[in-house]
């Protein structure tokens, strides 16, 4: 008989006197379950680290779930009769959308600074989850732990220098932090604004001027850097002093339909040139057999559209 796996309690993990980076924080799949639950009994954590929610993107995970259902269960634990989110609340919103009655869930008897804990480590390593609430996660998180920035590095995977980059955009005013927020502007455009933190109306002239000129975060850093070395410049004659590559145009992707137009408007140009008494027996049959395909699959779309009609 197989020995039975003992009970992994998390609250032994948690040492009061010394906290620590262990593993079994950064392994949700250690569970007290994964059920099934009444969606009407989940309810969200008021004081979980994301604070940024784009419904564009609920929208398009809404539409995911619809297709296959929600892939991964969301982490609850036990509250007052029902169970708060520690982990997953974009996954709950989406599940909403769709009207779901139930949602997958991992069940853990957690504590309120465990749950807190747990929760800022996974949105931590979600891509999604933007940098000023990724950087107030990983302050949140020291505070939580007490843990020295190389320990929290190492266990998240990051350098401590990637780290602090990232906290560090919490120095900036809140309104560029909002505009990361926002993606108006990303975080090596903050990481250069930074430099300018000592100089409040030039950091804000600075940010306005980058935003007008749709400048890249690494010309953002040659301007910094160039305002700095050169106090007596402005802002523009600063701007004028570095090499400005305009911008990439972004391809515009044709849909489908807008592509078999134009294909079609040129294979009828095509076709107009084509002399058949010009052509040798062989060229007539491939040319034959090729049109006959073209024939049957026009007719076949065709025939399609007439019946949706």
């Amino acid at each position: 008989m197989a020995k039975k796996k003992p009970n992994i309690v998390i609250e032994d993990i948690f040492k009061e006197k010394d906290r620590e980076l262990t593993d079994e924080l950064f392994d949700i799949t250690t569970s007290k379950g994964l059920v099934n639950i009444p969606i009407d009994k989940v309810f969200a954590n008021p004081n979980q680290p994301r604070k940024t929610f784009h419904n564009d993107t609920i929208s398009e995970l809404a539409e995911s779930i619809k297709e296959h259902g929600v892939l991964s269960p969301i982490i609850v634990r036990p509250l007052k009769g029902k169970y708060e989110i520690i982990a997953g609340e974009r996954r709950y919103r989406a599940a909403i959308q769709n009207e779901l009655k139930e949602i997958p869930a991992i069940i853990k008897k957690v504590s309120d600074d465990d749950a807190k804990i747990i929760s800022l480590i996974e949105n931590i390593q979600r891509e999604d989850l933007n940098d000023i609430d990724r950087a107030a996660a990983l302050k949140e998180l020291k505070v939580n732990l007490g843990s020295p920035w190389e320990e929290i590095a190492r266990r998240l995977g990051l350098t401590k220098r990637r780290v602090l980059d990232l906290v560090g955009l919490l120095s900036l005013p809140e309104e560029i932090q909002d505009d990361i927020r926002q993606k108006k502007l990303t975080e090596r455009h903050g990481r250069a604004l930074r430099q300018l933190v000592d100089q409040d109306e030039k950091l804000i002239q600075t940010t306005v001027f980058v935003k007008d000129k749709n400048l890249t975060g690494e010309q953002t850093q040659e301007l910094v850097q160039k305002i700095k070395s050169e106090p007596r410049f402005t802002i523009e004659e600063a701007y004028n002093t570095i090499k400005v590559v305009p911008p990439k145009l972004t391809p515009v992707k044709k849909e489908p339909i807008e592509i078999v137009i134009s294909e079609a408007e040129q294979l009828i140009k095509t076709l107009e040139e084509i002399k058949p008494a010009t052509l040798n027996k062989e060229s007539k049959k491939n040319l034959h057999i090729k049109l006959l395909e073209v024939q049957n699959k026009i007719k076949s779309i065709i025939k399609s559209i007439v019946t949706v009609g």
